[in-house]
């Protein structure tokens, strides 16, 4: 009797030294991941000094300096000015307490900097001091903002049969080729080629690629695209799956007879 109570107060013994070791271990493994968090930062020190960078470009806006605005922007400041107006309620984000956010302002310029020049993230984090992964959302957000304030307006398709013939009369007047209600072709934009798609996106010219199918009149305005199809497919393919094409099929786009073309814009 004597000697299981030996054992069994030499079990409990080993038990309580065990747990004890457990409780030990776990609190150095909260000690050391408290540690990590605190030493985890949004963002790293010299991104978040944005405000002491991009100094060339505060240049340019202070001084006055239209030309190069513009060569850098591809707008002047008073145009830059107006889309950021247009578009600045659905680019702001809501300050917080747990840091700063990156001003209408700055994304546009961080987007229309990538749109115009084509430099990749990494060199845009070194010129406007943020980070890579908040300019991939930057980007696309404010190209969204721009298609939603823009799109509706500046491309879209006429309406009416007397639209549709001053497309022809521009074509014919400009490029003495009269009777054409517009200019089709396809443009292959590169990408990454998306995860588990194979060949999907691989194009006749041995890159991966979306493809980009536009509509434009005389003057190399669009009028209208179908974006997003992948680069494996050609240009007649993509246009008979398009809104156009139905539209033509249907005829709902109110397109001029040929008399109305022959007759009455060229006699």
């Amino acid at each position: 009797m004597a000697s299981q109570k030996r054992v069994l107060a030499t079990l409990a013994a080993v038990f309580a030294f065990h747990e004890a070791g457990k409780t030990l271990e776990e609190a150095e493994k909260n000690e050391e991941r408290a540690a990590k968090r605190q030493r985890r930062l949004w963002s790293k020190e010299w991104l978040l000094a944005r405000d002491t960078g991009n100094l060339v470009y505060r240049d340019i806006e202070l001084e006055g300096d239209v030309d190069k605005f513009t060569n850098v922007f591809r707008m002047s400041p008073d145009q830059f000015d107006t889309l950021l107006g247009l578009v600045e309620d659905d680019i702001a984000k809501q300050e917080t307490h747990m840091r700063m956010t990156i001003c209408p302002r700055l994304r546009l310029q961080v987007a229309l900097r990538f749109l115009t020049s084509g430099s990749n993230f990494h060199v845009l984090e070194d010129i406007f001091r943020i980070s890579v992964s908040a300019i991939a959302k930057i980007v696309p957000e404010v190209c969204e903002a721009i298609w939603n304030a823009l799109g509706h307006k500046y491309l879209a398709l006429p309406q009416t049969m007397d639209e549709w013939l001053n497309v022809a009369e521009a074509f014919n007047e400009k490029w003495h080729y009269p009777t054409a209600l517009g200019a089709i072709d396809g443009k292959h934009c590169a990408i990454l080629a998306p995860s588990n798609s194979g060949s999907l996106f691989r194009n006749y010219k041995s890159f991966f690629s979306i493809v980009l199918l536009g509509l434009c009149d005389a003057n190399y305005r669009l009028l209208w695209v179908d974006i997003g199809k992948p680069g494996a497919g050609n240009d007649s393919g993509i246009f008979k799956e398009s809104t156009l094409y139905r539209a033509l099929e249907h005829d709902t786009l109110n397109l001029p007879g040929k008399c109305s073309i022959c007759l009455t814009r060229y006699d």
